[in-house]
């Protein structure tokens, strides 16, 4: 990991002195952090990993943002720093535009499924299982939720039905804008 932090910044340091620095956008992110672990069928505290947006015409100066977010918003909060109207058919949302208490994050582990918002997550396994955790991740390990809430069916369903269309809409060659 020193490497990389290294080479990234040897990399900015030289493109910093390149003629396309001042009109470029850099986005750097992973898709979890270095080992995945735990005692829940998704170890979603193992998937908190920076995410990092650089470049002079949107960002200004160097901030942290603690939002709840995942790869799908990175897209649409890209297009959303450029500032020009856009359609889209992404099923993440630009981070800078909803309100940080509405996040959520769609997550896989293995051949789990799930949906994280609101401190609680709902996990599809195969068979047709359902896992329900409580509990903020950065805090301490969720705790698996033998009687789930409405909260909890609620965030099943919302699960269910994003997997559900998404997958049906790519089975079907349906995920496209169509030209108008």
């Amino acid at each position: 990991m020193k490497y990389s932090d290294y080479a990234l910044g040897q990399f900015f340091k030289l493109a910093r002195q390149e003629a396309f620095w001042t009109n470029t956008i850099f986005v750097v992110i992973a898709d979890h952090g270095d080992r995945v672990y735990g005692s829940q069928s998704i170890p979603i505290h193992s998937y908190e990993i920076p995410w990092v947006i650089l470049g002079p015409a949107v960002v200004k100066a160097p901030v942290r943002v603690p939002l709840l977010g995942s790869s799908l918003d990175v897209s649409p909060t890209i297009l959303g720093l450029l500032g020009r109207p856009y359609e889209t058919m992404f099923f993440g949302r630009d981070l800078f535009k909803d309100p940080p208490d509405q996040g959520r994050v769609l997550l896989n582990h293995n051949r789990d499924i799930g949906l994280y918002e609101r401190e609680r997550m709902a996990v599809l396994g195969l068979m047709q299982t359902v896992e329900y955790y409580e509990g903020d991740p950065k805090v301490v390990n969720m705790k698996r939720v033998s009687q789930p809430t409405a909260a909890d069916l609620d965030i099943e369903r919302d699960c269910t039905s994003l997997y559900q269309v998404a997958d049906d809409l790519y089975i079907h060659q349906r995920y496209r804008i169509d030209p108008r």
